[in-house]
């Protein structure tokens, strides 16, 4: 319905910008393991964002 109404955004550069924002903070885009600071002992993962303009992370 969007594009439709705004064909002027069908572009390679707003098609990947929304392909980033699909993917944002999954494992796709990498991430950072942490030791637990409490024991030591388990391990946190945190997703990297996709830094996309668009994105509202």
């Amino acid at each position: 319905m969007f594009i439709s109404s705004h064909p002027c955004y069908v572009t390679d550069y707003h098609q990947s910008e929304i392909a980033k924002m699909l993917k944002c903070g999954s494992s796709e885009n990498g991430f950072a393991t942490y030791p637990c600071l409490s024991c030591g002992q388990g391990q946190h993962k945190v997703n990297f964002s996709c830094k996309g303009k668009a994105c509202p992370q």
